[in-house]
This record gives C-alpha cells, structure tokens and sequence, in this order.
C-alpha cells in the first residue's frame, strides 16, 4: 500500500534528467521525479503528462490486468475500464476518451509484440497528434458525444 511504502522508504535520492536528484517521499514528488524520468524524450523532460503519456499508461495498466487474468471477469473488466478513465482524467482531461481503446490495444498480442519489437515504445501514440487520434475512435468514444465513463 502507498502508505506503508512510504513510511518505509530510505529518504535516498534518485537520479533524474539532468544530473539533479530527487527525493521521493509522497505522490507529488514522485510526479516530479517521473516529469523529469532520464527516460523521456529530452523534448519532454520536466513536462507534466499529457495526453499521449495517459494513453501509453492505460495501455500498459490494461495490458497488465489482462496479463493476470483480472479481465476474464467482465463485470470487472467493464468497471476497471471506466475506473482508469475516471482517474487518468486528473493529469490529462482528453486522456479519458481513449481508455476503452487502450483497453482494445492490450487484446492483441501482435500489438504487445510490436511494442517489444520497437524498443518499448508506442509508435502508433508518439506519431498521432490529438485531433489525429480523436479521429481514429468509433464516433460514439469520441470526446463530447456521451459523458462517458459516468453514464452507461
């Protein structure tokens, strides 16, 4: 639980972009550490997420959850799906939207394969702006068409 590993953590700091360190105590610091991640592209470093961070981290989450056989309950699946949409919508208010696409990403081994393949790196997310991948959803996910995930 994030209490209990945050009662327990070392107080050591970690390595971030740009030879700084951070120490990671709480939820915002470990916002900060990630914003700053050695990992990102340079281009992002320091940026909060956006809309593209969103959709690799459901993608991920959904893939994990399918990994562990969570998804072969569908009343869980269907609750899951629109939980991650709910909490994603806190760093990026578009992000939502595309929660049950990422969902879709994770049933197909060949797309997990070709995130492998690609150095763990979404291609399809990094290469499509926001309206492009808006466009890409079934009209009835798109933003504004329902108030999903709180309606049925």
């Amino acid at each position: 639980m994030w209490t209990v590993e945050r009662a327990t953590r070392s107080g050591k700091p970690v390595k971030v972009a740009d030879g700084h360190k951070v120490v990671i105590h709480d939820r915002t610091s470990a916002h900060v550490a990630a914003w700053h991640s050695p990992k990102r592209d340079p281009s992002d470093v320091g940026k909060r997420f956006g809309v593209k961070d969103a959709r690799n981290w459901m993608r991920l989450m959904f893939w994990a959850a399918r990994d562990n056989d969570l998804f072969d309950n569908k009343r869980f699946e269907s609750w899951y799906i629109r939980f991650i949409a709910h909490f994603v919508r806190t760093y990026e208010r578009s992000a939502p939207q595309f929660a049950r696409e990422s969902a879709r990403w994770s049933e197909d081994p060949a797309r997990i394969q070709e995130y492998v393949d690609n150095g763990y790196v979404m291609i399809d997310i990094h290469e499509a702006g926001l309206r492009e991948a808006m466009a890409q959803l079934p009209p009835h996910e798109r933003q504004g068409v329902s108030d999903w995930p709180y309606d049925d």
